[in-house]
């Protein structure tokens, strides 16, 4: 959380200096590069209206510069804008379009993080349909040849995680287990703290479904403790709310109220409505 905050500390100077000079094409692609990270940590912090000042902008500066790669840029943040914002199938398309572009570009990495947002996207419950899980599959699968390729353990952790969950939702749960793990691994190999949590967070999910519930709750608990200890308290709450499916299922009705009690007064805290239910 911190590290988003002081990015955009740091970049909001550099735009505001840069657009009282006249419009280049190197400008031009800064303030699209500067605008699109300003938008995302935006968004984060649930600042809509702030972040759609900033994608309004990054649309500006990136169709002055007439560049490819910052029109393929500008796909794939977009992308991610609409995914944030809960819209899956835009968010496929803007990253099936980004991705696109990134070949025709020799991009591999570019491509790669596109392919991992459009297999994100397909794993939308509430709205995949079983072409759009097929298609993340596929999508995840060839992200994860080109990461390999470029040995870029951060992004394969990513992609990792996210294959694991498209394999559970076809119920290959074996599969998925052994994809989250490793997700699990690399990102304490790199030492990514926020992507152990949610990868852990994951695998928590993954255990409890098929019923491994004293391995849940450890995968659980440490996860909730590495995102109170960043200061995340939304994705800490997110995680009390598995807890509470996961003890009532388990046949721990007290402890699924006691986790459901911290649950909802962390998304009292951080103003998340949906986590009242």
């Amino acid at each position: 959380r911190a590290q988003y905050i002081e990015g955009y500390a740091v970049f909001e100077p550099v735009a505001t200096a840069l657009q009282k000079h006249a419009s280049t094409s190197e400008i031009d692609r800064a303030l699209g590069w500067l605008h699109a990270w300003m938008m995302l940590f935006k968004l984060i912090f649930r600042q809509g209206e702030v972040a759609r000042g900033h994608h309004v902008q990054m649309q500006e500066a990136v169709a002055r510069s007439r560049d490819p790669e910052c029109r393929a840029m500008l796909d794939f943040v977009t992308g991610m804008w609409e995914r944030i914002l809960g819209d899956a199938v835009k968010s496929r398309e803007y990253e099936r379009r980004s991705a696109a572009q990134f070949i025709a570009l020799n991009m591999p990495w570019d491509r790669s993080h596109a392919l991992c947002n459009l297999a994100l996207a397909s794993s939308f419950r509430l709205e995949a349909t079983q072409t759009d899980v097929a298609m993340g599959i596929l999508a995840a699968d060839e992200a994860l040849v080109i990461q390999e390729s470029l040995g870029d353990l951060y992004l394969r952790g990513h992609t990792l995680e996210v294959r694991g969950h498209l394999s559970i939702m076809v119920e290959d749960y074996e599969r998925g287990g052994r994809e989250i793990e490793e997700s699990v691994e690399l990102f304490r190999k790199v030492g990514n703290r926020l992507g152990l949590a949610s990868a852990l967070q994951e695998l928590a999910w993954a255990r409890a479904i098929v019923g491994r519930f004293t391995e849940a709750r450890i995968a659980a608990e440490e996860a909730y403790v590495l995102y109170r200890e960043t200061g995340n308290l939304a994705s800490a709450a997110g995680v009390q709310s598995l807890r509470t499916r996961i003890e009532f299922f388990a046949g721990e009705f007290l402890s699924s109220i006691d986790f459901a009690r911290d649950m909802m007064a962390l998304a009292e805290r951080v103003g998340i409505s949906e986590l009242r239910m």
